[in-house]
């Protein structure tokens, strides 16, 4: 009986806010010939990090795959097929090399994983206008589109807000 060979599981690494390289292991399948391994910025793959798409991977007992040349504090997706005999599986399930994320709906009165850090990708995923009035230390910070957010305005309400960042700044859209 020739089955559709079975995809990988594959599990999210965290990584650190300076990390530049991160791997990739999964369970070994059966009979397996070869993997099959993608990484991108954009978990639906619609586009591949360079030298990352659909990249072998030789079978053995504990597969891996290590991705160099990560840009500290960014979000990577990555999914992996198994190959057989018999042909190649299905998509693994997408997993994210990332440091760890907290959001905020609220405009940073509350975070979904805890108060941004040094070590911690801060999101800002309300809409409006947001007037910081604590400070803010975090590995690398997001807003989202539709987001305005006001840091440390001299004589205002939010003269002590602080955004300090590790690495990097993302901006979606306009706010």
């Amino acid at each position: 009986v020739n089955a559709t060979p079975v995809a990988p599981v594959l599990n999210n690494v965290v990584l650190t806010c300076s990390q530049t390289s991160a791997n990739e292991t999964w369970a070994s399948i059966p009979n397996s010939t070869d993997y099959r391994f993608d990484v991108s910025l954009d978990s639906s793959f619609g586009t591949f990090i360079s030298g990352y798409q659909d990249v072998s991977v030789a079978p053995s007992a504990s597969p891996s795959a290590i991705v160099n040349g990560l840009t500290p504090g960014a979000t990577y997706y990555v999914r992996v097929r198994t190959v057989t005999g018999c042909g190649i599986s299905a998509n693994s399930n997408v997993a994210t090399m990332s440091v760890p994320i907290t959001r905020t709906t609220d405009g940073g009165v509350t975070w979904d994983n805890g108060i941004p850090d040094n070590s911690k990708k801060a999101v800002f995923v309300c809409t409006g206008s947001i007037a910081m009035v604590t400070p803010i230390n975090a590995c690398s910070c997001q807003i989202n589109s539709g987001v305005n957010v006001v840091v440390g305005v001299p004589g205002g309400t939010n003269t002590d807000a602080i955004l300090k960042l590790e690495n990097g700044l993302n901006v979606f859209g306009t706010g």
